[in-house]
Formats: structure tokens, C-alpha cells, sequence
């Protein structure tokens, strides 16, 4: 045989055997378990989603380019951040432009919005409002991306407060032409306190209306504390539980009141033989429970403190963005699963899971649908593969060519 069949050939053993092992040792995500209520979803790529709790879906709303936080109001209603494409409605900005908000949906056989606020954004990447809570029957506070700062709006459209990044940070010229902050969650934590995430500084502010910033967790922008962080949830004094995204993890902080510092007090890097990938949200439950929204994994996973997986399930669509566990959702205050540092050894009863996915990987499953298995392994021996492939029936060809 040739020299480049031998390579084609041996590319092609590479490749098969690659995805054959994976397919045979690697559990693929599905639904496991069953859990005692449902959970609404909010999707990246346009959807709302109410899954029962045996995995399967209740109904679904679309009517948007992008879905972020959503929120079961009540019985009837959902409030959802929303993104949409616009060409007539730019205000400042020339066509075609984007706008988002918030928007309020009755469900029924027929869902309707009953209520919407939306503004004009230069762009519909990095600008989009990413969470909005109700903090009153006709108020609301948002975290608006476009021009960095936390505002609350009444139904009338009256803006009655606003906390402008700019009075913290050292701001660029003009915050709408770059992804400057990315101010991504907003949470009601007290009368007047908000915790809110700063993505783009790895940083999360408690904010009190009278005072401005009170306390800064991870001051240094520390990226092994958590880096590119979504949905933070506040666990009570001293103790925020997070989706650390960029590290492909979820982590609990908690403050050493000795110093002040914050240190990863728990963390899991995967759950279910399957490493997280980009995961956006986490949710410490009323059960003691975490739900996990696993981004580019497409999947929804409820674990335990030890990391043993109670409850999961694929979503249909891609970017899953939040899932609530109804009928509560998101609370403010939950179970601590380590003591204070001072009363353990730090790094104690931290579960963690070794089969890491690199950048490289983690773009791919941004853009393409691959399976979880595929992690940097599973990239270098693909593309090692495909190189003998390729070289191999280059150098037939050109073996061809010469003979005729």
C-alpha cells in the first residue's frame, strides 16, 4: 500500500476509534430522576421553556430574538428579560438598531405580553438587559448593559432611581461602542440593597441606594476566585453562591472575617461523569440541593453537596440562559454547605471533577453541536486525525497526477 493510503487509513482508525471509546465510557446527558415541581427556563436562543418534573415540556414561548432571566411572577404571569432585533424604533442609534428589556407574558393555550419595557441599544451583542426582578407589584430593577448602571422603572415608565457604574469605575468615552462592565444579574437582597455581577471585572457589588458600593467581593479581580461569573446568588451574610463560567465550574464564596478576603469554600467542575461547560446559573434550593443551568452542555442538573447528580435533563434549543426551580425560584439566603473558615481545614469537602474542557473546545460547543465527551482530548486526537487524512490524500493525489 501507498504511503498516503497508509495515512488516510491511519487517520480514519484515529478518528472511529477516538468516537467509538468516547461513545462506550462516556454517559451521554439525559433525564435522570424526578423531581417534586417544575422548572421555567430561560433560553439564549429565543425560547421560554416550563419543563415537568419528569423532564418533558409543558409549553413554550418564542416570541422573542433572546430570552435571559425569567421569572414565574405568579399563577398567570412570567417576567422575562428579552432581546429583539428593530428597524424602526432606534432613537439615537441608526437602523437597523436593537432593543430590550423586560417584558410581562400572561401563559394560557395562547400566551400574550401584557406588559412590555424596552429601549433602544447600539447593538443586540453585549448590550442586551440580562435580568430584571420585580421588587414591587408596579416597580421593577434592571441591570442595563448598554450604558453600565442599575435603574428601577415603574409601570409608567418613570425611571425613579439609577446607580451609574461610572460613579465606582473609571469609565471609557462613551460605555455604548464597547463591552465595557457587563453588568449581567441584578438581585433584591434587602429594603434597599442589591447584589449585582460585574462580569468583565470578575467582581460582584453590594449596592445600597443611599450609600453606593458597600462591599466589593473578589476586590483583586482574582480570576481563580471566579472568572466571568453569571447569576450570583446570595446565600446570606458572608456566603454567595456562584456560576463561575469561565472557569467551568460552580463555586461557593465565602468571606473570612478575620481579613475580608473571599476564598472558593465548595466548588464542582462536573456532575453526572460530565464536566460543565460555560455553566450560567446555579441555585442553591429550599431542599438543600443545587440546580445548575449547564450552558453548553444543553442541560439542566439538580446535585447535592457531594456533587451526586438527583435530578437532570436536556433542553431542546441552544444557550440555555436560567432555570427556577418553581414555585419560588431564586431565593436570597439558602443552605451553606461548608462551615466559616474558621471552624474546618480550607479546601475541605470540595467535590470536584477532573475532565476539564480548554477554550479551544468550549468555542466549538459554542458554535456547534458536539457531545459532551469532547473536551481538549478529543480535539487534539480529532485533529490529529483529520491531519493524517488530509495529508495522506494529498500526497495520492499528487502521486496520481504525476503517473498520468
Amino acid at each position: 500500500m501507498e504511503v498516503g493510503r497508509k495515512l488516510v487509513a491511519v487517520g480514519i482508525v484515529v478518528i472511529v476509534s477516538m468516537v467509538g471509546i468516547n461513545v462506550a465510557i462516556h454517559p451521554p446527558a439525559s433525564t435522570v430522576g424526578q423531581t417534586s415541581n417544575s422548572t421555567l427556563l430561560g433560553s439564549q436562543s429565543g425560547s421560554v421553556t416550563l419543563i415537568d418534573p419528569a423532564g418533558q415540556q409543558e409549553w413554550k414561548i418564542d416570541d422573542a430574538d433572546s430570552y435571559f432571566d425569567v421569572t414565574k411572577t405568579d399563577e398567570e404571569t412570567v417576567l422575562a428579560a428579552v432581546y429583539r432585533g428593530d428597524r424602526s424604533r432606534c432613537g439615537p442609534y441608526q437602523s437597523p438598531c436593537s432593543r430590550t428589556g423586560f417584558e410581562v407574558v400572561r401563559l394560557g393555550e395562547q400566551p400574550r405580553t401584557t406588559f412590555s419595557y424596552t429601549y433602544p441599544v447600539r447593538t443586540g451583542r453585549n448590550s442586551e438587559v440580562h435580568d430584571v426582578e420585580r421588587i414591587s407589584p408596579d416597580r421593577f430593577v434592571v441591570a442595563d448593559m448598554e450604558h453600565e448602571r442599575l435603574f428601577v422603572v415603574s409601570t409608567d415608565g418613570e425611571i425613579e432611581w439609577t446607580w451609574n457604574a461610572s460613579s465606582f469605575y473609571e469609565a471609557p468615552e462613551d460605555p455604548t461602542r464597547v463591552d465595557w462592565l457587563h453588568i449581567n444579574d441584578v438581585d433584591k437582597i434587602g429594603p434597599e440593597t442589591f447584589l449585582i455581577s460585574v462580569r468583565n471585572e470578575n467582581q460582584l457589588l453590594v449596592i445600597e441606594k443611599s450609600e453606593g458600593v458597600v462591599e466589593v467581593v473578589n476586590r483583586d479581580g482574582d480570576p481563580d476566585l471566579f472568572h466571568q461569573q453569571h447569576n450570583p446568588q446570595w446565600l446570606g451574610e458572608n456566603a454567595v453562591l456562584v456560576a463561575d463560567s469561565e472557569n467551568d465550574r460552580v463555586v461557593e464564596v465565602h468571606r473570612n472575617t478575620s481579613d475580608g478576603e473571599w476564598y472558593v469554600a465548595w466548588s464542582l467542575t462536573g456532575a453526572g461523569g460530565i464536566g460543565f461547560s460555560w455553566p450560567r446559573d446555579a441555585d442553591r434550593l429550599e431542599n438543600g440541593n443545587t440546580l445548575i443551568t449547564d450552558t453548553r452542555n444543553r442541560r439542566i442538573v439538580e446535585v447535592d453537596k457531594n456533587g451526586t447528580v438527583v435530578w437532570s435533563t436536556t433542553v431542546q434549543g441552544d444557550l440555555p440562559y436560567e432555570a427556577d426551580r418553581l414555585p419560588r425560584g431564586e431565593t436570597v439566603g439558602g443552605t451553606r454547605y461548608t462551615e466559616p473558615m474558621s471552624e474546618r481545614v480550607s479546601g475541605q469537602n470540595m467535590p470536584t471533577y477532573i475532565r476539564g474542557v480548554t477554550p479551544a473546545a468550549g468555542l466549538l460547543r459554542h458554535h456547534v453541536r458536539l457531545p459532551t465527551w469532547f473536551t481538549e482530548g478529543e480535539l487534539l486526537t480529532g485533529a490529529a486525525g483529520i491531519g493524517f487524512v488530509l495529508l495522506g490524500a494529498g500526497m495520492e493525489l499528487s502521486r496520481r497526477f504525476e503517473r498520468g
